[in-house]
């Protein structure tokens, strides 16, 4: 009985912490392209 909670909570904690570094690697790109376009019109 006690495998499943533990399987559980371990995937619990495995998403939780993923879940972030998942969001930001995929979003680091788009915001790595709008900061390039910013200080490229701030030098145009």
């Amino acid at each position: 009985m006690t495998a499943p909670l533990v399987f559980t909570g371990l995937n619990a904690i495995l998403v939780s912490t993923i879940a972030p570094v998942y969001d930001f690697v995929c979003f680091l790109p788009f915001w790595e392209r709008r900061l390039v376009i910013i200080a490229l019109e701030k030098f145009l």
